[in-house]
């Protein structure tokens, strides 16, 4: 039944589904456009500047990085296919210059795993159709770097939950399929270049096929069930997910009704009316998110100022941002009295937890010198819930 709607299955489709039957219904069975925010197309120009590092053997430091720069942002990398050169082109002009240091570091972290995991030929951005046992369409795989001992993804996040998943197990299945080899040879490797660490997938590749095919039957059952009752049959899993997806708007809709129909309460005097409230405040600002879009569209198209209500929409020039070069003000400032020094010294919680990661003395002393003062309660919506203090 499947096949009757898409031609071939990917971890990405399959994990989808698993996170929200929904999503996967609005996206491949209704074609709705599940647009990537700005953190995965950031994500997406890290993947095509370390295949280009990859693939002309750049010398990890920041002249070669700077060659490789100019050769992204002029549509011109010899290593790169056509369709790459423009897409990295189209994102770097929108995406690059904000995140040249993390693309910077990204790139060089790839370039130091290497060192372990380089033995043979390599193949990247490896596409690999592969049919498992027990689903009868072929599961596409797109394997960032594979060796004869080795398969790597990379991922530029900070988040760690992809090394519970099955995504390495189906890759390994398909390129011992393709390579003609034992699965079980690969080491399966997360490399996450924004941690700077790694981890090595060790959960047998039976388990990623086991998966792969129960959630397939799932997918079968629900479609079966389509065919009776229409999209009901694909469950909603309200989650953190959703702050990331692109149908939220259409969710909270559906639940709440049409935005014109809502009624904002003075008062709230149930958890159910408070929830309601919460739905009410997301559809709100998915709605307020996209009028934002279609203004700051229409100003930049026709280079014009709206003023309404005694404000000014339009395109305002970007800050001023300063960076100075720190060594030659430390060398000049070194000998001055201290207190005068003192000023200008600038410590957040970044820095210094990196000076005390490589220096015991340091992190003791950190800890006999740090205050901390808890600010006023904030009212706010975020991923996490609040921890109890």
């Amino acid at each position: 039944m499947l096949n009757d709607y898409i031609n071939h299955l990917s971890f990405s489709n399959l994990s989808t589904y698993e996170k929200c039957p929904y999503r996967w219904y609005l996206k491949y069975i209704e074609k709705r456009e599940d647009k990537a925010g700005d953190s995965a197309n950031v994500g997406k120009l890290g993947h095509l500047f370390i295949k280009a590092a990859i693939a002309v053997k750049m010398r990890p430091d920041r002249e070669a990085f700077d060659c490789l720069v100019t050769d992204i942002a002029s549509g011109e990398h010899p290593k790169l296919t056509p369709k790459e050169r423009k897409e990295a082109q189209a994102l770097y002009d929108e995406y690059g210059s904000a995140n040249l240091n993390a693309l910077y570091e990204w790139v060089i972290y790839a370039l130091e795993v290497l060192q372990t995991y380089k033995k043979g030929k390599v193949e990247l951005e490896k596409k690999i159709d592969c049919i498992i046992p027990g689903i009868p369409i072929p599961i596409e795989m797109h394997i960032d770097f594979l060796s004869p001992t080795a398969i790597i993804d990379w991922k530029t996040g900070q988040n760690t939950e992809p090394i519970t998943s099955h995504q390495l197990g189906l890759y390994a299945y398909g390129a011992g399929k393709a390579k003609g080899v034992d699965p079980a040879t690969y080491k399966k490797v997360y490399a996450f270049t924004g941690l700077k660490k790694v981890f090595e997938d060790n959960k047998p590749v039976q388990d990623a096929l086991d998966w792969a095919v129960n959630i397939y039957e799932s997918l079968e059952d629900d479609l079966a069930g389509y065919s009776l009752i229409g999209k009901g049959a694909f469950r909603k899993c309200p989650g953190t997910a959703c702050r990331y997806c692109a149908f939220k708007g259409l969710c909270y809709e559906e639940m709440m009704g049409p935005v014109e129909l809502i009624t904002i309460p003075d008062q709230i005097f149930s958890h159910s009316d408070a929830e309601n409230t919460a739905y009410t405040i997301l559809l709100l600002e998915e709605r307020l998110k996209q009028a934002k879009e279609a203004l700051e569209k229409y100003c930049e198209d026709n280079a014009v100022i709206v003023q309404a209500g005694g404000e000014y929409f339009g395109l305002y020039p970007g800050s001023v941002s300063r960076t100075w070069d720190k060594l030659r003000i430390f060398e000049a400032v070194r000998n001055m009295p201290s207190e005068d020094v003192i000023q200008i010294f600038n410590i957040d919680l970044r820095g210094i937890n990196k000076l005390a990661k490589d220096n015991e003395a340091i992190r003791v002393l950190i800890q006999e010198t740090v205050t901390e003062e808890r600010g006023k309660p904030v009212f706010k919506h975020a991923s996490k819930p609040p921890k109890v203090s």
